[in-house]
């Protein structure tokens, strides 16, 4: 992602994380005990979202300006 980065696509890819993170939250409620006890079907839903996560993250620490990031 580029320093031209608009200000829409850091808003769809806050809002993807957010929504992103609820799901995680539901899903440890869920489970009770974390990913242990998470059925296979459920744990890698889990960790699929947890890749894309640390991704949406790395997209979202190359936004701005090198003002910014300085």
């Amino acid at each position: 992602m580029s320093n031209t980065t608009t200000d829409t696509e850091i808003a769809r890819l806050l809002a993807k994380y957010e929504y992103l993170v609820g799901k995680q939250y539901d899903a440890l409620q869920k489970s009770k005990t974390f990913h242990a006890h998470m059925s296979k079907t459920d744990a890698d839903a889990y960790d699929n979202r947890l890749f894309r996560i640390i991704e949406i993250r790395r997209q979202l620490a190359q936004c701005g300006t090198d003002e910014d990031k300085a």
